[in-house]
């Protein structure tokens, strides 16, 4: 019936527009409105719904679409401003963040456009107009923490202000705080994964909560462990907590890595320990067995989750009253640099790399690239051992000629070998 129809492509909407994620459908809606106005500029519908042309059936129709959006990248690129003061000009990819957002638009109505590459020859030509008068576009990457500032962010002093907020750790915000602070010292989480983006935003499933925790007492796997059990962990005993993954940018569907939670092992006397601060929080909210699953791990109260805004004012305050980093400085991390620390402390204890994708939960190589960086001292200790390396391989194109062989004259010998 009509009805039904109706009702069914509603549904059908709703889900193309959650096929992609709510930050991205959001600045996707700024992408539409800059497209609309581009597209009426040039006296043509935004909506490109010629399948003979995005298709190539139709060349000209094809070839027109390719100029279009060439076109639409040079016009947004111009307008545009630069993040930063101290950019010296707008980065041309962030225009063609415009192109591949009017993509997805369609893609959300069923329709597939031609794919841009037209447009994305014209950004190669305008990158290499950048760099021919600007240079090497310097990327600020956040610095790294080490285990010194890390030690004193969990010894910031109680009562310490900062931004006119009081530091406490005697509450139940606090031992949260130390927990994740801990626990992405060790596993290197992102902010998404243990915190909300806003106050409005719900709770959904596919979260971290403390059902997340699975204790490893003496052997034995432990889901909801009692404070007796608690009190007795060991050392000695491997004993510790895994931490089953939620929900991440790079496996919406927990299809990659929920299946493999990551092991976090007790210790009594090390300066940090994820399960030691776990423990804490355990006790801090004293769950029943039924409520695990519907409690977030980290939150401002038992049954609250913090937000970005909450976690990010935590770490600030710890980094600068505790880490001992300068205001001014603060600038220069941000809560990634716990993950960038852990890449880095990996790296440099010299574990291997395919380990360090997996214990950080990369599933390509390119953020291993940018965030797994190399030590001085290590830098060091490689262009020092070039000192006294010997180099003698070649290639097959600089051996001494042999000359053309004779298959005649070594046959009787290949004979004589073989029998």
């Amino acid at each position: 019936s009509d009805g039904m129809a109706h009702d069914l492509l509603q549904q059908l909407a709703a889900h193309l527009d959650h096929s992609y994620a709510d930050n991205t459908n959001l600045v996707d809606e700024s992408h539409w409105r800059a497209w609309e106005e581009i597209a009426a500029e040039l006296g043509t519908p935004a909506w490109r719904t010629d399948v003979a042309s995005h298709s190539g059936a139709d060349p000209a129709g094809y070839r027109n679409e390719q100029i279009l959006m060439a076109l639409a990248l040079l016009m947004k690129y111009v307008r545009m401003h630069p993040r930063s003061h101290s950019d010296p000009a707008a980065d041309p990819n962030s225009a063609m963040a415009m192109v591949r957002g009017v993509c997805r638009a369609h893609a959300r109505r069923g329709i597939t456009l031609a794919q841009p590459r037209l447009a994305a020859r014209a950004l190669r030509g305008l990158c290499r107009a950048y760099v021919d008068e600007h240079g090497v576009r310097d990327v600020r990457r956040k610095k790294p923490l080490d285990n010194v500032k890390i030690a004193g962010m969990l010894n910031t002093p109680e009562g310490a202000v900062f931004r006119g907020a009081t530091w406490t750790w005697a509450s139940y915000a606090g031992t949260a705080h130390r927990a994740w602070l801990s626990t992405l010292s060790e596993g290197g989480e992102r902010k998404d994964e243990i915190a909300k983006k806003n106050a409005d935003t719900p709770f959904v499933r596919g979260r971290l909560t403390f059902a997340s925790l699975v204790w490893k007492l003496n052997g034995v796997e432990v889901a909801a462990p009692s404070m007796a059990q608690l009190d007795a962990m060991s050392e000695a005993g491997g004993d510790g907590v895994y931490l089953k993954h939620g929900r991440a940018k790079n496996d919406f569907f927990g299809a990659f890595f929920a299946a493999t939670p990551s092991f976090h092992p007790f210790s009594v006397n090390s300066p940090r320990c994820a399960a030691r601060a776990l423990r804490e929080l355990e006790r801090a909210a004293a769950l029943a067995p039924a409520a695990r699953a519907s409690t977030p791990l980290f939150g401002p109260t038992v049954g609250a989750e913090f937000t970005h805004a909450e976690v990010e004012a935590a770490f600030f305050h710890m980094l600068h009253c505790g880490g001992g980093v300068p205001e001014a400085e603060l600038d220069d991390f941000s809560i990634h640099s716990l993950r960038i620390f852990v890449a880095c402390a990996l790296m440099a204890c010299g574990v291997a790399r395919p380990v360090i994708k997996r214990l950080l939960r990369w599933r390509g190589d390119e953020s291993l690239e940018i965030y797994a960086r190399l030590n001085d001292d290590e830098w060091r200790t490689h262009v020092r051992s070039t000192y006294a390396a010997r180099v003698d391989s070649t290639v097959a194109a600089r051996l001494a000629s042999i000359g053309p062989i004779d298959l005649e004259q070594i046959a009787p010998r290949l004979a004589a070998w073989r029998a």
